[in-house]
C-alpha cells in the first residue's frame, strides 16, 4: 500500500512550485485498508480543514481529497454495521468540509464533481429501509449535494450533469432510473438559476459546456423526442440551458460556437440563431460573430422567458427529495 503513489492523480503540476508529499500521503491514507488508520486520518484532516491557517493547503489537492474520500464509499451502508456506518459518515464529513469552503469547492474539477454526483444521486433516488442510521446518512448526502450545487464551479458542475444525464438515457431517450433522472434535472435547474443570476463562465467553461450540449443533441436529436414521447423533459431541459447561455452571453455565443468542431457547431447553430433572434439580436449581420454581448432593448428579449417559464415548475421538475 503506497498512499503517495496512489494519490498523485488530479494534481495540476502547472500551478505548483512543489508537491507537498506529506499532505499527499495524509490524503492517501483515507484509502487505507485498516479502518482505524482511516478514522484517525479523517480526524486529522477535519482539524486542518477547520483551521483557517491550514485549510488553503488543500487548494491544489482538493481533487485528490475528493477521490480518496469517495474511494471508500463503494456501496451505501445498511445501517446494521456500526463500523461501516461510521466510515461512511466520516467520509461524508470530509466531503462536506471541502464543499463548504468556497475556495476549495471552486477548485473541484468536472471529473471529480461528476464522481460525487454519480455516487450520491442514486443514494437519494433509492428507497432505503427505515433505519435511524440510514436516515442520518441520507440527510447528510442530501445536504452535501445542496452545498455542492451552491459552491462548486458552475460550468464544471453543469457539464458533469449534462454528461451524466446523457449516460443514463438510452437511444430512445428512456431510462429505468426515473427518480435519479428527476433529481438530476432538478440539480441542473438549480445550476441554470445560478448561471442566470451570476454569469461568470469563462471562455473555456463555455466551450466545454457547448461540447457537452452538442454531444447530447447528436445522440438524442429532436426526432427522438417527438410522437408523444413519455418524458421529453431532458430534451426541454437541454434546450432551456442553451437558451440561458444565449440570454446571458448574447452575441458572444456565436464566437464561442466558432471554437467547436464543425459537427458540434452545426448541431447547435440553428437553435442558437433562433434563440438569439427571439431575444432581439440580428444574427444576419455580417459582423454578428464579433458583436458585443449587451442585451437588446424592447419586449423581444422577454419572448423566450415566457416560453420557458412553464417548464420550471413543480409539475415539470417535481421534487423527489428536498434538495
Amino acid at each position: 500500500y503506497n498512499p503517495v503513489e496512489q494519490n498523485l492523480e488530479g494534481i495540476n503540476y502547472n500551478t505548483l512550485d512543489y508537491i507537498d508529499f506529506e499532505l499527499v500521503e495524509k490524503i492517501g491514507n483515507l484509502r487505507h485498508p485498516i479502518i482505524s488508520t482511516v478514522i484517525e486520518t479523517v480526524s486529522e484532516i477535519n482539524a486542518m480543514l477547520k483551521d483557517t491557517n491550514q485549510v488553503l493547503k488543500f487548494e491544489h489537492y482538493v481533487n485528490n481529497l475528493v477521490m480518496s474520500a469517495t474511494s471508500q464509499l463503494t456501496h451505501f451502508p445498511t445501517g446494521d454495521d456500526d463500523q461501516e456506518t461510521a466510515l461512511y459518515r466520516a467520509m461524508l464529513g470530509i466531503l462536506m468540509q471541502s464543499v463548504n469552503n468556497d475556495r476549495l469547492s471552486a477548485k473541484i474539477s468536472t471529473k471529480y464533481i461528476s464522481r460525487v454526483f454519480r455516487l450520491f444521486l442514486p443514494v437519494l433516488a433509492d428507497d432505503h429501509r427505515a433505519n435511524s442510521n440510514v436516515d442520518v446518512l441520507v440527510k447528510g448526502v442530501n445536504t452535501l449535494i445542496c452545498r455542492l450545487l451552491m459552491n462548486c464551479n458552475t460550468g464544471a458542475a453543469t457539464c458533469s450533469l449534462v454528461s451524466y444525464m446523457d449516460s443514463i438515457l438510452d437511444d430512445r431517450g428512456l431510462t429505468k432510473a426515473h427518480k435519479e433522472l428527476e433529481i438530476l434535472m432538478k440539480c441542473l435547474w438549480k445550476l441554470m438559476a445560478r448561471i442566470e443570476k451570476d454569469f461568470t463562465l469563462t471562455i473555456a467553461e463555455r466551450h466545454d459546456l457547448l461540447i457537452c450540449l452538442a454531444k447530447f443533441l447528436q445522440r438524442l436529436p429532436s426526432q427522438v423526442w417527438k410522437d408523444n414521447h413519455e418524458n421529453d423533459k431532458p430534451y426541454r431541459t437541454i434546450k432551456t440551458l442553451i437558451h440561458r447561455l444565449c440570454k446571458c452571453s448574447g452575441m458572444r455565443v456565436l464566437s464561442d460556437l466558432q471554437t467547436l468542431s464543425p459537427d458540434d457547431r452545426d448541431t447547435l447553430k440553428v437553435q442558437v440563431d433562433a434563440f438569439l433572434t427571439a431575444l432581439g439580436y440580428d444574427v444576419t449581420s455580417p459582423h454578428a460573430i464579433n458583436t458585443g454581448s449587451e442585451q437588446p432593448s424592447g419586449s423581444d428579449k422577454e419572448n423566450l422567458d415566457l416560453i420557458f417559464e412553464g417548464i420550471n415548475n413543480v409539475k415539470e421538475v417535481r421534487q423527489v427529495r428536498t434538495l
